[in-house]
């Protein structure tokens, strides 16, 4: 709730999000149509109910002159430091905060997750915390090969984005 102090009048505060990364965005608009950005339901969910569903490539994204939903207009959170993606967290120094599935050194701050439901819940929280702790690299295991992959693929890509 920090980033949001001076630029808001009042927050209301809810209960824990169960899920984290929430938001899926889809054009409707366009025929067929476009998953503009994967959330929780995510294209193989999607695909159930629209089987003419397409994936935006990065080509697509030239296409939208002025973005055509709240959730592409906008940049959602991202941490001060720079974040890591990494098949392994083998050899982290020390100074650094990790996330992810296997850890192999010990570091100042750390978040173990066992699945990426886990992994999605708990990515902006760390980030957050490490922005707090001013850490300066957040190291990011890369996602298991499961549901939501490519969620957090997408959304710690957004992150690592200056």
């Amino acid at each position: 709730m920090e980033e949001f102090i001076g630029k808001v009048d009042c927050i209301l505060k809810g209960e824990e999000p169960q899920i984290g990364i929430e938001s899926t965005v889809v054009d409707f608009i366009s025929k067929p149509p476009i998953l503009l950005r994967p959330g929780f339901i995510d294209k193989n969910d999607l695909s159930e109910i629209l089987p003419d569903l397409q994936e935006m490539k990065s080509l697509d994204k030239n296409s939208y002159t002025t973005p055509i939903s709240p959730g592409l207009k906008y940049r959602h959170y991202s941490p001060n430091c720079k974040v890591i993606f990494k098949n392994s967290l083998k050899g982290i120094p020390k100074e650094f905060a990790q996330i992810g599935f296997h850890f192999e050194s010990n570091s100042v701050y750390q978040v173990l997750v066992s699945s990426n439901k886990e992994y999605m819940k708990e990515i902006y929280s760390f980030f957050v915390e490490c922005d707090r702790r001013g850490i300066t690299e957040a190291w990011c295991e890369i996602p298991k090969e499961e549901k939501w992959k490519e969620v957090l693929i997408n959304r710690i890509s957004k992150a690592a984005s200056k």
